[in-house]
C-alpha cells in the first residue's frame, strides 16, 4: 500500500500545489478522486477494509504518487465507475480546483496587508477545501466558499472576513495541529526530530506545551503567550521559542511537575569569544594559558559547535554545560580537560598530550614559563590562526560559514 508520504504527495499534486497537470480531471472527477485517497489512507493499516477495486488501484501504483492518481481516475472514469460511498453530488457548488488554485498563487498579494498569521489561517482554509469532503467542512467555511461563485479573489476575501469576525476560533485548528506536531518533534515521532536540540530540556518544553493546550492565555508563564504567537503557526519555531524560555537566565518554566532547570550548552557566541581569547583575538588574551595545549581546547570547541549532545565525549559536554556561558570558564575547563592525568582529547587530527603549563617560582601567572605568544614557533601560530577562522566557517561566522550538518547543533545557541 502506499506510504503516507506518497499519499501526502498525491494529494499536493491534485490540489495543485504541485503545479501538476493529470489529464481528464474535472472538478467531480477530483472530488472522487480525493475521496478514494482519503479512503486509502485510512486503511492503510488494513487493506482489507477497501473496496477491492480501489486497493488493487492503489497497490499498482508502486509507490508513484502521479499513478496512484491516475489508477483512481481510472476507477471514476470507467463505464461502470467506481465511486466512493460518501461521493457528495453537491460538490460542484463548491470551488473548481483551478479556483482554489488561482486563490492560493494570489493569496500574498491580495492579503499583503495582513498580518502574517490571518494569512497563514486563510491559507489552512483554502487547503482543507481543497482536500476536505464537504460535510467535514465548518458550515461557515462551507458557506463563504459557495458564496465566491468560483472566484478566486472573492473566495480570499470571504475567508478574511470569516477569519476577521473570529480570529481565535478561525485559528484554533491551526493551534490544535501545531501543538501536535510540536509536541511530535519533541519526542521523536515526527520527521522533524528536534529530541537532539531540546536535550535534557525536552521535559520542560513539553510541560509549556501541555499548559498551552490546556491553559487560557492569561494562565500561561510570561513570555509564553508571545513565543506562541511569535512561531506563527510553526511547530518547530515555537519548539525552539520555548527552548529560548526554559534555557533563559532566569530561566522560564512550567509549573507542572517535573520541570526543572537544567545546564545548558554554550552560546555560538560564547564558543566564538572563547576561540578568539586563545587565538589573541579577543580583549582577554588566554594564549598564554593555553600555550602548547591551544590546539587541544580548539579542538574541542571544534567538537561542541558541530556535534551532537550524544556524539560529544562526557566529559567534554559536562565541562561546557558548567561553564555556565562563561567564555573563559570555558577555556579553562577544556584546558583542564587536556591536562588531565590521563587527558581528555578530541578525536580530531592534531590532538596529541602536551606538557602542561606551569607558573615558574614567583610569578603565579599562568603559562608564565611557555613560550611568549612573539616566540612561539610560527607553524603552531599559522595553524591556531587557520582553526580559528575554520570554526568560525563551521559554526556560521566566517566566510564561507555553512550551517551545522549534524542534528541538534542548532540549540547550541539556547
Amino acid at each position: 500500500m502506499p506510504s503516507q508520504a506518497v499519499l501526502e504527495h498525491a494529494f499536493r499534486m491534485i490540489t495543485g500545489v504541485d503545479r501538476h497537470t493529470i489529464d481528464g480531471m474535472t472538478a467531480e472527477n477530483t472530488l472522487a478522486v480525493t475521496h478514494h485517497l482519503h479512503a486509502v489512507g485510512r486503511a492503510v493499516a488494513r487493506p482489507s477494509q477497501l473496496d477491492p477495486r480501489v486497493r488493487n488501484a492503489a497497490q499498482q501504483a508502486n509507490g508513484s504518487a502521479e499513478q496512484l492518481i491516475r489508477n483512481l481516475l481510472a476507477l471514476v472514469t470507467a463505464s461502470s465507475p467506481v465511486l466512493p460511498e460518501n461521493h457528495d453530488g453537491n460538490r460542484s457548488r463548491m470551488p473548481r480546483p483551478e479556483v482554489l488554485r488561482d486563490a492560493i498563487a494570489m493569496l500574498p498579494d491580495v492579503l499583503d496587508t495582513e498580518p502574517a498569521e490571518m494569512r497563514g489561517t486563510v491559507m489552512h482554509h483554502l487547503q482543507n477545501i481543497a482536500t476536505l469532503r464537504t460535510d467535514q467542512l465548518e458550515a461557515n467555511v462551507r458557506r463563504a466558499a459557495r458564496a465566491a461563485n468560483n472566484d478566486p479573489e472573492q473566495l480570499v476575501r470571504n475567508l478574511l472576513d470569516l477569519v476577521t469576525a473570529n480570529p481565535l476560533q478561525a485559528a484554533s485548528d491551526m493551534r490544535r495541529q501545531m501543538l501536535a506536531d510540536a509536541m511530535n518533534m519533541v519526542t521523536g515521532a515526527h520527521d522533524t526530530d528536534l529530541t537532539r536540540e531540546t536535550g535534557r530540556n525536552t521535559f520542560n518544553v513539553i510541560n509549556h506545551l501541555q499548559d498551552i493546550a490546556t491553559k487560557p492565555p492569561h494562565e500561561l508563564k510570561p513570555g509564553v503567550p508571545e513565543a506562541v504567537l511569535a512561531a506563527n503557526n510553526d511547530p518547530a519555531q515555537l519548539v525552539r521559542n520555548l527552548l529560548a524560555l526554559v534555557t533563559a537566565d532566569p530561566p522560564v518554566l512550567s509549573a507542572r511537575p517535573g520541570s526543572s532547570v537544567q545546564p545548558t550548552m554554550p552560546s555560538q557566541q560564547v564558543q566564538a569569544d572563547a576561540m578568539d581569547m586563545i587565538t589573541d583575538l579577543h580583549d582577554t588574551d588566554l594564549s598564554k594559558v593555553t600555550g602548547r595545549n591551544t590546539l587541544n581546547v580548539i579542538n574541542h570547541l571544534h567538537d561542541i559547535g558541530t556535534l551532537s549532545l550524544d556524539e560529544l565525549k562526557p566529559p567534554v559536554r559536562q565541562a561546557a554545560e558548567e561553564a555556565n556561558n562563561d567564555p573563559e570558564q570555558l577555556v579553562r575547563n577544556l584546558l583542564a580537560l587536556a591536562t588531565a592525568n590521563p587527558p581528555v582529547l578530541s578525536d580530531r587530527p592534531g590532538s596529541s598530550v602536551q606538557p602542561s603549563n606551569q607558573p615558574e617560582e614567583g610569578n603565579p601567572t599562568d603559562g608564565a614559563n611557555d613560550a611568549p605568544q612573539a616566540s612561539r614557533p610560527a607553524q603552531l601560530t599559522r595553524s591556531n590562526a587557520y582553526n580559528a577562522e575554520r570554526y568560525r566557517t563551521v559554526v556560521g561566522e566566517g566566510p564561507g560559514a555553512a550551517s551545522p550538518s549534524r542534528p541538534g547543533t542548532a540549540s547550541r545557541g539556547s
